[in-house]
């Protein structure tokens, strides 16, 4: 029983560091590749990479062309028809968080 409460905390632990994570903006755009795929969603990165197979195929629309990009605005306006993805969507999405977007000071 012990055994298995550390090893929550090591891996409650290891998420909520990764999702703490600061990314800039050079190192979103670095990963702009079908091989390779973070994406921006509200100042949240997302590593979709291996998300991206099963959305063409499902949803018939590739999310390679928002690789290593800021994608909030498709995010909010889903297949142009001015309909936000539904709350499972959301809720896959969380999945995929690895950290936020530095801050940009004027």
């Amino acid at each position: 029983m012990v055994k298995f409460i550390l090893m929550s905390i090591v891996i409650f632990s290891a998420s909520v560091r990764a999702q703490d994570r600061i990314l800039s903006l050079g190192e979103l755009q670095s990963h702009s590749t079908a091989a390779d795929c973070w994406t921006l969603i509200d100042q949240n990165v997302y590593d979709i990479t291996s998300y991206l197979s099963e959305h063409a195929s499902a949803h018939e629309y590739s999310l390679v062309k928002w690789c290593g990009k800021d994608s909030s605005a498709a995010w909010k306006d889903k297949d142009g028809k001015a309909k936000p993805h539904s709350r499972k969507a959301e809720n896959l999405l969380r999945k995929y968080r690895i950290g936020k977007i530095a801050s940009v000071r004027n």
